[in-house]
């Protein structure tokens, strides 16, 4: 895309007219210029539905090739390309680059530029030498298909690779030891025949009842018994006059404190020596808080332990 001094000029002038309310801009020429800029600078026509608007690279533009070539291709990268670039091309063990953010894979088309890579080896400054491999034009096609049909069904930036889900089994603890941990850790705050009971049947999921006592909050479908109040951080305010404000915290800080009394009052107090009045005493109770402190305690014995426990409470 390029546009002429000329272009630009006239495009600067006329937004510039517009902008400051010339009524005497000349309106067909303003629709002439618009039609020009469109012309210019909007996108080619998408090669697929479902390519990317906008797209930058082939790789978000071009048709997949047959289930065949894809097939085979994952079966060449298989034999010879995984060790170094991984089972799902984002690095292996012998030390290869991620083939999601190659550049000569988003340059790609149909093995043009990665079958010339099979075929001669790569040399980068930093990473591991690629020697030439021997493979047929077919099969480097194939390489190459592959990898782009693994780029066109990838999650977004950060997600886990494509494929089917893995379901880890987390029930590997001690339940005994978990019960142990549980008794002299947890019953201050809970009851297995209050807030705990039948947990293992209200989050049968493993995964997300491990979460959910980690977290000190529940992970998957919510909880319809709970009661908001419960989680509400309070704080008690003391002022040099006498005067106890107490309510839900909104802000602490070196500056100043804040909260929202009961009856729906915003109170905020400075911190500064010289206010007036004087903050004498803040008091925080966070029901959270032990479970914060827990964040740096547990171990990954106690967690599954206590998981084990836990999965037990039907």
């Amino acid at each position: 895309m390029q546009l002429s001094i000329k272009f630009i000029f006239k495009l600067m002038v006329i937004s510039l007219l517009t902008a400051c309310g010339n009524q005497e801009t000349n309106t067909a020429e303003q629709s002439q210029l618009l039609t020009e800029v469109q012309s210019v600078v909007a996108p080619a026509p998408l090669s697929t539905p479902t390519a990317i608007p906008f797209a930058i690279f082939p790789s978000q533009t071009r048709e997949l090739a047959s289930a065949e070539v894809i097939d085979r291709g994952e079966t060449v990268y298989e034999s010879l390309c995984r060790a170094c670039h991984g089972g799902d091309l984002r690095g292996g063990d012998q030390g290869g680059p991620n083939l999601l953010r190659s550049q000569i894979v988003l340059g790609d088309d149909h093995g043009e530029l990665i079958g010339e890579v099979i075929q001669n080896g790569l040399s980068n400054p930093g990473m591991p030498e690629m020697p030439p491999l021997q493979v047929s034009a077919d099969d480097r096609v194939a390489v190459a298909e592959y990898i782009h049909s693994v780029w066109a069904n990838q999650s977004g930036q950060g997600g886990p690779p494509s494929g089917e889900e893995i379901e880890l089994d987390i029930v590997v603890g001690d339940a005994s030891a978990g019960e142990a941990y549980f008794n002299q850790q947890c019953t201050g705050c809970h009851s297995l025949t209050g807030d705990l009971q039948s947990i293992a049947s209200k989050i049968p999921s493993a995964e997300n009842l491990q979460n959910s006592w980690v977290a000190g909050r529940r992970w998957g479908a919510p909880n319809p018994d709970a009661d908001p109040a419960r989680r509400q951080i309070r704080v008690i305010v003391t002022l040099s006059t006498g005067e106890i404000v107490n309510g839900e915290l909104g802000r602490r800080d070196d500056f100043l404190v804040s909260l929202s009394t009961d009856s729906g009052q915003y109170r905020s107090f400075s911190l500064q020596e010289n206010a007036k009045p004087q903050v004498v005493d803040i008091e925080i109770n966070n029901p959270m808080q032990r479970h914060i402190e827990l964040l740096s305690e547990i171990n990954d014995d106690i967690m599954h332990n206590v998981t084990a426990y836990l999965v037990t409470l039907k």
